[in-house]
């Protein structure tokens, strides 16, 4: 280990150190020490071994400690709220790339941004558990993640914040609807009290044909353009199969 590194982790052991007193001490008046175990301060600076700033720690305010570095730029932030408690991590432009948050009534936030300080990701706690998104450089969210009442949900979006794909877990089972580039919704499957049903859209977001399992069978419906049904394949209750059709107006045949 050579003298540069010896000093670096001395550094380090001794900003780890005082992190947790200058925390405890916010708002404390500037003081020299008080005892060999305690250091009361508004301002802590680090110097390299020729007596240059290598990181300066401070107070802003009673509730907000500031650490820079030897340019006078913000690297780090504590803040210290009545609701929520926050850290936040400065890129080498000021730019805030890391927040880190603990909140009285919802618990843990997590934000991560780009260079432009656009956010990129975050992941928060709910009452039903965590949630979690991505989004794009233009902050628009591609992708989420959650917990529902009923279990996971899982959402995915294009890049113009269109659902183009939904997963869920609902009361009766799960639920997967795809959709189109425009929001429309192509695909839906899903579980009810009788078993399974799937819908097929078109793009004027009307029904093209079902299919589903009822109290009795299977059940098949095509419909026209404007959502109308125009022809059904089903069992009956009492066990035959029938199949009806109506004209373009709408007339049983």
């Amino acid at each position: 280990m050579n003298h540069k590194q010896k000093i670096g982790y001395t550094l380090l052991g001794a900003f780890i150190m005082l992190i947790g007193m200058l925390i405890a001490n916010l708002a404390s008046p500037p003081v020299t020490a008080q005892s060999n175990s305690e250091i009361t301060c508004k301002q802590l600076t680090f110097v390299d071994d020729k007596g240059q700033p290598l990181f300066t720690f401070n107070t802003t305010s009673g509730d907000t400690l500031v650490i820079r570095n030897k340019d006078g730029k913000k690297v780090l932030t504590l803040d210290r709220g009545i609701i929520q408690h926050q850290l936040t991590v400065y890129d080498t432009e000021e730019v805030e790339n890391v927040q880190l948050g603990a909140t009285k009534h919802i618990g843990g936030i997590v934000r991560v941004r780009n260079s432009d300080g656009k956010t990129t990701a975050s992941m928060v706690n709910t009452e039903h558990g965590g949630v979690v998104y991505v989004a794009n450089n233009d902050e628009k969210i591609t992708a989420g993640m959650a917990n529902t009442e009923h279990g996971g949900d899982l959402e995915v979006y294009d890049n113009d914040g269109n659902k183009s794909v939904s997963i869920d877990t609902t009361a009766l089972g799960g639920s997967l609807i795809l959709s189109d580039r425009d929001g429309n919704v192509a695909v839906a499957m899903s579980s009810d009290e009788h078993g399974g049903s799937i819908i097929l859209g078109n793009r004027n977001e009307k029904p093209s044909a079902t299919m589903s399992t009822t109290l009795y069978g299977g059940s098949v419906t095509v419909f026209n353009n404007q959502g109308e049904d125009r022809a059904t394949m089903q069992v009956n209750r009492y066990g035959y199969g029938g199949v009806f059709t109506w004209d373009k107006n709408g007339y049983r045949q």
